[in-house]
């Protein structure tokens, strides 16, 4: 490595010390040395490897500098250095001091300005905390918050479309009215958010924490929730239309959502979910775990409920027409070929392959 960089390093630093004598002078004092004479040290001499050369060899070409720097490094420290002579406990004493107001200036210059300065500025700011931040009504607009910590922020009316919220730990926050359309939510954690009146739509909510969110009359059209949580959640007036929320776990839901036309629940746990009233038309619930569900008064005309689960649910004045129950198990425990033909239906067994089913009680 060349002398050139090593000196400019520590010239850079001059100004700055004369400006903030006053932080550095507890540390010179402690060491016994006076501002003035640490400043004529810093400013003759410069640091190559732990020794110092003479002010005046700066000056010199590149190759004669580095001639002498390979002089230097082999001079005894004990020998004299340029036209100045330092003894060795002034020696090490400077060397400290020179050591620790290089590293409390890199502290410095290093230092990370404030994360939502930092976010608004540039648009990033990944794995930053901004727990219980003040971001209302903000253009985040595809802002990259990545693997960042939200918890408890405020978040109302603020504009995160398409924004990259992978892995945010958005506990208890508050995102009412937000604009989330086509925002990228997986893994993010949501445990008891407020995202009431909020737009998903085309959200990626894939693995997504969402127990106990309230996501009343929020838009979550054609959004992919796919093995989330979502138990507990409240979800009344939610419009889920065209949503794939396939493996996801809505059990225990004591809420209702209303809209989940052709929404995808294949595979869904939806075990004594509060489905009263909602509309499930055109709904894709094959293989769905609906035990002890509430379908009380449910539309679920069209719906395709093939190979999934009733037994023991509620379906009371529920609109079942031209509903595809093929290897259902209905509430009552038997399983329904209703629906059936002879060739697979989804992939599914035809009438003619009872066998296969668990149970011994068939109806159409």
């Amino acid at each position: 490595m060349s002398l050139g960089p090593k000196i400019t390093f520590f010239s850079r630093y001059e100004t700055f010390f004369n400006r903030n004598q006053s932080l550095f002078s507890p540390l010179l004092d402690n060491l016994k040395i006076s501002v003035a004479d640490f400043l004529k040290i810093l400013g003759d001499r410069r640091l190559i490897s732990g020794q110092f050369i003479s002010g005046d060899q700066q000056e010199m070409s590149k190759a004669k500098r580095q001639k002498i720097q390979i002089k230097v490094r082999t001079r005894n420290r004990t020998q004299k250095c340029g036209s100045m002579k330092l003894n060795g406990g002034l020696k090490m004493k400077v060397l400290i001091t020179v050591i620790f107001l290089v590293l409390a200036l890199l502290l410095m210059d290093g230092q990370k300005p404030d994360p939502k300065n930092r976010l608004l500025t540039t648009g990033e700011c990944i794995g930053c905390y901004l727990e219980n931040a003040d971001l209302q009504g903000l253009d985040l607009r595809e802002v990259n918050l990545e693997n960042a910590n939200l918890k408890h922020a405020n978040l109302h009316e603020t504009n995160l479309s398409k924004a990259n919220l992978k892995n945010v730990n958005l506990g208890k926050a508050r995102l009412t009215e937000a604009q989330l359309k086509e925002a990228n939510l997986s893994g993010a954690n949501l445990f008891e958010a407020n995202l009431s009146e909020s737009n998903l739509e085309q959200s990626i909510l894939r693995k997504a924490n969402l127990t106990n969110a309230n996501l009343y009359k929020s838009i979550v059209i054609n959004a992919d929730i796919q093995q989330a949580l979502l138990t507990g959640s409240k979800l009344s007036y939610a419009n889920l239309a065209g949503a794939n929320l396939e493996k996801s776990d809505l059990s225990a839901n004591d809420e209702c959502p209303t809209m989940l036309v052709k929404v995808n629940l294949k595979k869904a746990n939806l075990k004594e979910a509060n489905l009263q009233g909602a509309w499930l038309v055109k709904a894709q619930l094959i293989e769905a775990n609906l035990q002890g569900t509430n379908l009380k008064y449910a539309n679920l005309k069209n719906a395709n409920l093939a190979g999934a689960n009733l037994n023991k649910s509620q379906l009371d004045h529920a609109i079942l027409e031209q509903v595809n129950f093929c290897g259902t198990i209905m509430e009552n425990g038997a399983v329904s070929v209703k629906g059936c033909s002879v060739k697979k239906i989804n992939g599914f067994p035809s009438i003619n392959n009872r066998k296969h089913y668990p149970v011994n009680r068939y109806f159409d």
